[in-house]
């Protein structure tokens, strides 16, 4: 399942069937930090495309997950360490 968050496709899958996928189809993968959804995005040009562009996402924010569940009433597991 993707949940887009800011205009960047977020996937929400268990870790496990997120390696699969990535060794499975290759291409790029990214996996955003807080800081860098939070300045990056807006001041780097390159960063967002690369983020919009890219294979799969991969939620690493704890910040993002939260308020996507308290603003959009819906779950986005986070991936971290």
């Amino acid at each position: 399942m993707f949940h887009k968050v800011l205009g960047i496709p977020f996937v929400d899958e268990p870790a496990s069937e997120l390696v699969d996928y990535a060794l499975q189809r290759g291409g790029l993968v990214t996996v955003p930090s807080g800081p860098g959804l939070a300045v990056d995005l807006r001041n780097n040009p390159e960063y967002r495309r690369a983020l919009v562009e890219s294979n799969l996402n991969i939620p690493d924010s704890g910040a993002m997950c939260l308020f996507w569940r308290l603003f959009k009433r819906e779950r986005i597991r986070r991936v971290s360490g």
